[in-house]
């Protein structure tokens, strides 16, 4: 879905938390005629937004519901960090506690179980669930080399030992990247997120060319990609940069880069090269 004639008489509700994606959104849908309104959880919008909102906690899914049914919404989108709250301590009204009730009763509570019970729940009530990517063009990676950055000798074992360790971790849903340096894992992402995994790992990180330290990125094995797709932006190559880790490998059509063409020529101004893959 790219064009304004596909798009227009969609109307889409976005349910947004912290970063760039929300103001992306609004502005390719104001540029193509795309009516859509937004519900930001647990914080409100920092940018100039001009598009209809509510501000909600997490748990007031029947205010959100209803702002998109008076809105007459079509499809949703979610967007944006939202931080995982403590679900022993969280408000809920009527709708919100029986989602609530469906989300306690699996036995992991990882980003992917969450989301993928949250989209669901959603669905129920006649909403289209899209990925940002259906909406946005322009957001992945070519496959292979993507910028003007020398690769080393062996990356490839590299990739490989950070793919199998990223798969076999996908059942335990708890992260989508690794640090790998010269054939050892170096640092796993958990609840902390991919930044501050590249933020603690600094101490660990050896200051050799030949091998050097990469972050893997990749979305989980079974996944539902219309949620929480691996994100990247400059931010991320500035942490890298910090901890003198060399590059970046990315799942090349599952990953959304954020200001790619800045990001690529930043990544090369400070040679961190970025590396595409089909992860099947």
């Amino acid at each position: 879905m790219t064009s304004s004639s596909k798009n227009s008489n969609k109307k889409i509700a976005v349910i947004a938390g912290t970063g760039k994606l929300p103001l992306l959104i609004e502005e390719y849908c104001i540029k193509n005629n795309i009516d859509c309104i937004f519900a930001f959880i647990n914080t409100k919008p920092d940018f100039n937004i001009k598009s209809e909102y509510i501000t909600a906690s997490i748990g007031q899914v029947s205010k959100i519901l209803s702002f998109f049914s008076k809105h007459s919404a079509s499809h949703v989108i979610l967007a944006g960090g939202v931080k995982k709250p403590n679900f022993q301590n969280v408000r809920v009204d009527f709708k919100g506690g029986i989602l609530l009730a469906k989300i306690l009763k699996n036995k992991l509570l990882g980003d992917n179980s969450l989301l993928t019970t949250i989209i669901t729940y959603i669905e129920s009530f006649n909403y289209t669930i899209l990925s940002v990517d259906e909406l946005l063009p322009n957001l992945h990676l070519s496959t292979g080399n993507n910028n003007n950055t020398k690769l080393y000798k062996n990356l490839a074992s590299d990739i490989e030992l950070g793919i199998n360790v990223i798969k076999k971790l996908s059942k335990f849903d708890i992260g989508q990247a690794a640090i790998i340096q010269n054939s050892r894992v170096i640092a796993l992402e958990a609840a902390e997120g991919t930044d501050n995994m590249i933020i603690r790992t600094k101490k660990y990180i050896e200051d050799n060319d030949k091998h050097p330290a990469i972050l893997v990125k990749l979305k989980k094995t079974s996944q539902d990609r219309r949620v929480d797709l691996p994100t990247i932006g400059i931010n991320t190559i500035k942490n890298l940069i910090n901890s003198n880790i060399k590059g970046i490998v990315l799942d090349a059509h599952n990953t959304i880069v954020i200001d790619k063409s800045k990001l690529l020529k930043f990544a090369d101004q400070n040679k961190i090269f970025i590396y595409g893959i089909n992860n099947i």
